[in-house]
């Protein structure tokens, strides 16, 4: 398991994606778990199978991308 803060913190766009991508591939090839904490909403809707939007401290949504996403939560 892997749990990470920002990994992608003060990161130009390339070497952002590069991080996420070798993510996806250590949860996908390795099965490992992987939680972070992403600001970056399109990073997270692109990467995570699973969400959860915070508004102060307290979860207001969880579920896939698709179900967070949603206009009235943004």
């Amino acid at each position: 398991m892997l749990l990470l803060d920002e990994p992608t913190a003060f990161l130009d766009m390339s070497h952002q994606y590069e991080v996420l991508t070798l993510l996806r591939k250590l949860n996908r090839d390795e099965g490992r778990t992987i939680v972070m904490v992403v600001h970056d909403l399109n990073h997270a809707s692109r990467f995570a199978h699973q969400m959860i939007a915070i508004r102060d401290g307290l979860v207001v949504k969880s579920g896939t991308p698709a179900e967070v996403m949603e206009p009235a939560l943004l």
